[in-house]
């Protein structure tokens, strides 16, 4: 089975620090007995709503901070199993 990820980042501004990653994550697929919206609409919603903030505020973090939007989560861990291999 494939995995598609959806992933954003801001990078860091610190020459040392900017090698650190922050993670923010979600997964984008749900499972059939759930609602959706928790599984996990609202960790997506979330995520992309803090990186928002973080740029309409114009915040340069000194580590770079990575979102990522995990699919095939239900299915085996297929999306974040992809990222870290």
């Amino acid at each position: 089975p494939n995995a598609y990820n959806t992933i954003a980042e801001i990078p860091g501004t610190d020459p040392v620090k900017k090698s650190e990653i922050v993670m923010v994550g979600a997964h984008l697929d749900s499972w059939h007995p759930a609602t959706g919206a928790t599984d996990n609409a609202a960790g997506v919603a979330m995520a992309m709503e803090a990186v928002r903030i973080l740029k309409a505020l114009g915040v340069q973090p000194r580590r770079t901070i990575r979102v990522v939007l995990w699919s095939g989560e239900e299915q085996g861990l297929l999306g974040s199993r992809a990222l870290a291999t």
